[in-house]
């Protein structure tokens, strides 16, 4: 029976391309060149290596797989790279390759106006699968191990996963087209043939039910080699039941049939001559084989030229009758009284004397599951079967339900098959066999997600598997169901669902596009994660790159990453804001910072170098850094950063953060470039009013007066390097020296002296992180506690919930919370001042006295200097007493008093 009911997909709205290819990589300050590329990296799941050379096929190029006599060496060697390599919660590991970016370069070179039509995306996915398919099976037919390798697993699920495309394709077109055609059944011409009334029969669920069986025939597993024709029927018992004829006897125990009608096996209870009964059961398998495969046509000329007509004729019994002088066809076709003739099906099926293959086809075509299942071997054998009497009876159920225009006068009870299974009421059966193989398939991922599209219960589906990822060592937990392969077919299925606008479960469908973006990240295919990021929510997306963006830090090009996502769609200035709080989260942000006593604080030597975790917080500044509009906010975060080094004791951190900034302008006066002049003067270049909040000019002071304190402290430190480099010998009588090598220190000595003194007073002077405004003074911000870490009784800074923190306060960071006015921040800019204006006093109280002699006017100096301090009226005696300090100041000048008497 013919079954060709599919049309074309109708068009879609969207015409619109996805994102473009990938910008090149370009330099940056933090580094450049990324990725590393490896010979065997489009391996996908395989442990083959494949070739580097590549062969087009359809509209993609597929990766060559080269033939190998140790797969499993090779597969534990590339194990070894620990950069593309994942494993699941149950310990298995997984070569993450080339098949993973071929996908993605698919899905982003689509468009999704014709995503179903022919060359669309799902014609790819599914070209793809296939060509791997073949792949494959070019090394299982060269490797003697195939079979206990992972390639043999592998052939498998590619097998499935390109079926599984095929249907989806197959059953989208055909709920497309049945939307657009009326649900009610036209009125039916009492007259018509029965070809014409199905051929009119637009009912949905028949419509679908055609498109499946057309799907398992179209993909019959296993191989299938047609058996030989023979022409000459029953030749061998033809030729014994002569050659005894003729000897007029029968030999002893002889049971070979005495008659050659077709019948004479049945009817006599005996045999054919081996080779007969031999090709017989081969020849009835095989056209077994051909129906199942939806050629019945193949089958009857198989029996045909086989000189058994009888046997083709008993199959074209099922065609539906076709009248030529209703429809205009050449000649009559099908039959009038089916159910009579699939009756006698169902007895030949029933009875266990003809071969089981035989038995079997005519069971197929009486819709007699029962008979049929015997000789199924596959799930998808299973399946075909119910969905083969399933339709056949709908057909039955189709032209009953149209009058005769002659009722027949005596009606016959005949017996027939049990009623076909609804669809739901197949899987459930074949879930609950009692053939342990066919439950086992039934609850195989691809056979699981293949029933939920038949039965539009993708719902379901994406709930279950969502809480497969959420506890992979459930007890209802199939490992397979967890393995890298799936969880991209399933990702990809999502994305094309809701290109096509059909109904997907949002937090389902996010979480496990999430799960496979996390898949990637582990994977260490950096350069697809901004893209099926994209596809969560933008909440989500931001937290998710930023959360990668962290384990690309120290790449040697970072920022191309940046360029990415901007090339996804996704909002770079929230992505950038949560990478860098990301970083101080796991830094600074995470350490408590004392601001009530600084004097017990430690202060770290200029020479020591920042740890690790310092290094990536001041290396992610360059998130901030990468696009011109968020300047204000990296201006902003860099002083939030050195505030906390300087609040930690870490000075030399906070040099270093200066230092970035130097490397990242390219010139050590970068500040003309990070500060916009109109922040500090209120003012455009012309002289008109620049209107914006005061809490940028206080931040853009502040920034200035870090680098006034930097900069005094490095000439210290180089001071320091040319005191103690004065010649030995002349140490206590200088006067008398008078040789080259001193009147060069002595010059040197006297400028840098000079140099260090102005950048002591300029600090001084500078009133140096005091706020300049009442307002930004007074003013409490919009930041949170959680924001600015302070030293709170009780808090556990242990089970800080990063990923959660980091939520709260995007929206934070990107208003005022960084922002001037905030308490905590006021706190800590005047702890600083107590900590580091007594240590740049010192430092300025060495150089004055240390260089009294060599300069005397620095006597008088030395004087001034130690007057404020004792000053009670003096802001330098309140930072020495808020910090305890002073007593030991003063200790400090009368030893100096005494030394130099």
């Amino acid at each position: 029976m013919e079954r060709a009911f599919a049309t074309p997909g109708r068009p879609f709205l969207h015409s619109q391309a996805r994102g473009s290819s990938t910008s090149q990589p370009w330099a940056s300050s933090i580094g450049s060149s990324a990725q590393s590329s490896h010979p065997n990296d489009h391996l996908g799941n395989s442990s083959l290596p494949v070739s580097s050379n590549r062969r087009k096929v359809r509209r993609h190029s597929r990766p060559q797989v080269e033939s190998v006599r140790d797969p499993n060496s090779l597969y534990t060697s590339l194990l070894q790279r620990a950069d593309n390599v994942i494993k699941t919660a149950q310990g298995e590991e997984y070569i993450i390759g080339e098949d993973y970016v071929n996908f993605a370069t698919m899905l982003k070179d689509s468009n999704v106006k014709d995503l179903l039509f022919e060359n669309g995306l799902v014609d790819q996915y599914q070209a793809y699968c296939l060509n791997k398919v073949k792949e494959l099976h070019e090394v299982e037919t060269s490797d003697p191990i195939f079979n206990v390798t992972k390639e043999a697993m592998e052939l498998r699920w590619w097998k499935m996963e390109a079926n599984t495309w095929q249907l989806i394709k197959l059953l989208l077109e055909q709920r497309f087209q049945a939307d657009d055609l009326m649900e009610d059944l036209p009125t039916a011409d009492e007259n018509a043939s029965d070809s014409a009334l199905v051929e009119n029969f637009n009912d949905r669920a028949f419509g679908e039910v055609t498109a499946v069986l057309s799907w398992l025939e179209e993909t019959t597993p296993g191989e299938f080699h047609p058996v030989e024709v023979r022409r000459g029927y029953w030749m061998h018992t033809v030729k014994h039941i002569n050659d005894t004829r003729r000897a007029g006897r029968r030999p002893p125990n002889d049971d070979t049939v005495t008659e050659a009608d077709p019948d004479a096996p049945i009817r006599q209870h005996k045999r054919l001559k081996a080779e007969d009964a031999d090709y017989e059961s081969t020849l009835h398998r095989t056209a077994f084989e051909y129906i199942r495969r939806g050629q019945i046509e193949d089958a009857m000329d198989l029996y045909q030229q086989c000189d058994q007509p009888w046997r083709a004729a008993s199959l074209q019994g099922g065609f539906l009758w076709n009248d030529p002088e209703r429809e205009g066809a050449e000649k009559k076709l099908g039959n009038q009284n089916r159910d009579l003739w699939k009756a006698v099906c169902f007895q030949i099926a029933s009875n266990e004397s003809f071969d089981p293959y035989e038995r079997a086809t005519y069971a197929i075509l009486a819709g007699d599951v029962q008979n049929a299942a015997q000789v199924c071997k596959h799930w998808e054998d299973h399946l075909w079967m119910h969905y083969r009497a399933l339709q056949d009876g709908m057909v039955d159920e189709r032209l009953r339900s149209v009058p005769l225009p002659n009722e027949p006068t005596d009606k016959v009870q005949i017996d027939g098959p049990m009623e076909p299974l609804e669809p739901s009421a197949i899987f459930e059966h074949l879930e609950k066999s009692d053939n342990q193989h066919l439950r086992r398939a039934a609850q195989e991922p691809f056979h699981v997600v293949q029933k939920s599209i038949i039965l539009n219960t993708l719902n379901k589906f994406l709930s279950h598997f969502r809480s497969q990822l959420s506890n992979p060592k459930g007890a209802d937990t199939i490992s397979a169901a967890l393995s890298p392969h799936f969880l991209r077919f399933v990702t990809h299925f999502i994305i094309l669902l809701r290109d096509l606008s059909e109904p997907v479960p949002s937090e389902d469908a996010d979480f496990i596009i999430e799960k496979y973006v996390e898949m990637l990240t582990e994977a260490h295919k950096n350069d697809l994660i901004a893209q099926y990021a994209s596809y969560l929510p933008s909440g989500t997306q931001v937290d998710r790159y930023a959360l990668f963006l962290q384990n690309v830090l120290e790449d040697p090009e970072p920022l191309k990453y940046l360029e990415l996502a901007a090339s996804n769609g996704l909002d770079c200035q929230r992505v950038a804001q949560a990478a860098f709080h990301r970083a101080l989260l796991q830094g600074v942000l995470k350490e408590p910072v004392v601001t009530s006593s600084p004097a017990d604080l430690a202060i770290a030597e200029l020479n020591d170098g920042p740890t690790k975790a310092e290094e990536r917080q001041i290396m992610a500044l360059g998130w901030l850094l990468w696009e011109p509009a968020m300047k204000e906010h990296a201006l902003f975060c860099s002083n939030l950063l050195i505030r906390r080094f300087l609040a930690l004791g870490r000075i030399n951190s906070a040099i270093r953060v200066r230092e970035f900034l130097q490397r990242w302008f390219g010139t050590p006066k970068y500040s003309d470039q990070l500060v916009r002049i109109e922040w500090l003067y209120g003012t455009l270049p012309g002289g008109s009013p620049y209107d914006h909040p005061t809490e940028v000019e206080e931040a853009a002071r502040e920034h200035l007066h870090y680098s006034s304190f930097f900069d005094a402290i490095q000439l210290h430190a180089q001071w320091l390097s040319l005191w103690y480099s004065k010649p030995p010998s002349q140490m206590h009588d200088i006067e008398g020296y008078s040789s080259v090598p001193y009147r060069k220190w002595m010059h040197d000595m006297k400028a840098i002296t000079a140099t260090v003194q102005e950048s002591f007073r300029n600090f001084l002077d500078l009133g140096w992180l005091v706020p300049e405004h009442e307002e930004a003074s007074a003013s409490e911000g919009a930041r949170t506690e959680e924001l600015e870490v302070t030293e709170t009784e009780g808090e556990d800074w242990e089970k800080l919930e990063l990923e959660q923190t980091v939520r709260e306060s995007n929206n934070e960071l990107q208003s005022a919370g960084l922002k001037t006015g905030d308490r905590q921040r006021l706190r800590e800019l005047a702890s600083l001042g107590d900590i580091y204006i007594p240590l740049i006093v010192n430092y300025y109280y060495q150089v004055l006295s240390e260089t009294r002699k060599l300069i005397p006017a620095n006597l008088q100096e030395t004087m001034k200097l130690v007057w404020q301090v004792e000053d009670q009226t003096s802001d330098l005696h309140e930072h020495f007493k808020r910090a305890c300090k002073l007593e030991a100041f003063l200790e400090k000048v009368r030893q100096s008093g005494i030394r130099y008497e």
